[in-house]
């Protein structure tokens, strides 16, 4: 998802295969403005988009047309600006003022919710295997998302949460816990993180002059395991 170039109003909703990501699947233009987080429903095959901020409404997709089937629109909370879904308990994990928040998955009303901390730009998230990965962006203070800087100007973290329920869908223990941060530096704008079959899909953002590129990372899970064991 990106937003359109001539006309900020608008969005542009990309496709591709897996099994060819050189090719392009699907195109659509819709009105979603900078569209900033989005994320796949595995159960229902459909396709949710959440605008930051200002904007209060999330759009669902079918995810095999790109066509918008329905608008959920909030005064108040939750206004996500980030999206994610847990295919564990078919719920949705969303963000808003550094708040992370679980839903169901049809009327998407508030479960549960907890705090976080972090002083990067926010980006967008995922649910995956009982954890929350949140990515961010330091943008430096001051900038328009971001009030204090401790990192190296481009720096990009991911923050790790552990949400696991359990079988009757209450949180556990260590619900909410903040396990680890991972660092990245010169790869660019984090954007996105997503999982499929047991491997990470990491998106970045380059710009350079005015014109900017999308570039994405794919590894292997256990790899990525592997560091948050390190650090955890």
């Amino acid at each position: 998802m990106s937003s359109y170039n001539e006309n900020r109003a608008k969005s542009v909703m990309y496709s591709y295969k897996l099994s060819d990501i050189n090719t392009l699947y699907k195109k659509k233009y819709d009105s979603t403005g900078h569209a900033n987080g989005m994320t796949y429903n595995s159960k229902e095959d459909k396709v949710l988009v959440v605008r930051p901020y200002a904007y209060k409404k999330i759009f669902l997709y079918n995810a095999n047309t790109l066509e918008k089937e329905k608008e959920y629109s909030y005064p108040q909370h939750p206004i996500f600006h980030a999206i994610g879904y847990d295919y564990n308990n078919n719920l949705y994990v969303g963000h808003n003022k550094r708040r992370l928040f679980l839903t169901d998955t049809v009327k998407i009303e508030k479960m549960y919710e907890w705090g976080t901390t972090w002083f990067e730009t926010s980006q967008d998230l995922e649910y995956y295997n009982g954890y929350v990965f949140f990515c961010s962006t330091d943008m430096r203070a001051n900038s328009r998302f971001q009030n204090y800087s401790f990192l190296k100007r481009g720096s990009n973290v991911i923050n790790v949460y552990d949400v696991k329920l359990d079988k009757n869908n209450n949180p556990t223990k260590n619900f909410g816990r903040l396990i680890c941060r991972l660092q990245m530096t010169g790869l660019g704008e984090l954007e996105s993180i997503s999982f499929r079959k047991g491997y990470v899909y990491i998106g970045f953002a380059i710009h350079k002059n005015n014109t900017p590129r999308y570039l994405f990372y794919k590894l292997d899970y256990k790899q990525l395991v592997k560091e948050v064991k390190k650090i955890s």
